[in-house]
């Protein structure tokens, strides 16, 4: 059931005359724009005056009241979609933070106020483009884990991106010059490259973060060091075996 804010706050919020879209925006800070159901109030006003009709106080008024107390960026991402000009009208007014028209610039606006770090951000959508892709095989094709275990096997031996070598796609080391076929037929590459490639993208963001080391490749019969042998490439006739995957 809708919560409900209680009437006097209501009241307070709608006693300037002319209450418009740019009032919110040269609103001072208030008490009522310091609470859940004071900023929810401004924001249902502000709809209905939008709208040309009262709008009462519901959830999702009061979950944007929430999410702006408690800097939740992700809460508040609807605000970059270029739609919603109240709702931005409303932050500026309770943050005192003016929001660029650019749906990029309201994004990294909003970043810097909740204090997340864009690079942090950038991880977080390679990793949900990544699970999008996942999910998307699993409903096309069996044994997709396979597939996850050649990604992450072929990364932890220094294969670190996905490059084109005449018709071939190659998963290479950094240097480009040695790697895994992604172009045989058992691979079906036209739909695992794109996930093999969000992997990587999702490594590289976690290893410009500091979060992990980039593994480099070490050839079988490099001299002994402080790396570990990495196997040799598999032909392709061997990768096809090898990663049938049940298509």
């Amino acid at each position: 059931m809708a919560r409900i804010v209680c009437p006097e706050t209501v009241s307070i919020l709608n006693t300037a005359r002319g209450y418009t879209m740019t009032a919110v925006r040269k609103l001072q800070p208030s008490p009522e724009t310091h609470t859940v159901e004071g900023i929810a109030a401004m924001y249902a006003h502000e709809l209905g005056g939008r709208a040309g009709r009262e709008i009462q106080v519901r959830d999702y008024h009061l979950h944007f009241a929430e999410a702006l107390l408690a800097r939740d960026a992700y809460a508040l991402n609807f605000l970059a979609n270029g739609l919603n000009n109240v709702g931005k009208a409303v932050f500026t007014a309770v943050t005192g933070v003016q929001l660029p028209r650019t749906q990029s610039g309201t994004w990294a606006t909003i970043l810097e106020w909740a204090g997340v770090d864009p690079k942090q951000d950038d991880l977080k959508k390679a990793e949900h483009h990544l699970q999008v892709l996942h999910t998307s095989l699993c409903s096309r094709f069996s044994e997709v884990d396979r597939l996850t275990r050649f990604a992450e096997s072929g990364y932890a031996q220094g294969f670190v991106q996905v490059i084109k070598d005449g018709r071939r796609y190659l998963m290479a080391d950094a240097s480009g010059k040695v790697g895994l076929n992604l172009s045989t037929r058992g691979l079906h590459g036209e739909h695992t490259r794109p996930y093999i490639e969000a992997y990587l993208a999702v490594q590289k963001i976690k290893v410009e973060l500091g979060l992990q080391k980039e593994p480099v490749y070490v050839p079988a019969d490099a001299p002994a060091g402080n790396h570990s042998p990495a196997p040799k490439p598999a032909p392709a006739t061997q990768l096809t075996e090898q990663l049938g995957m049940g298509f």
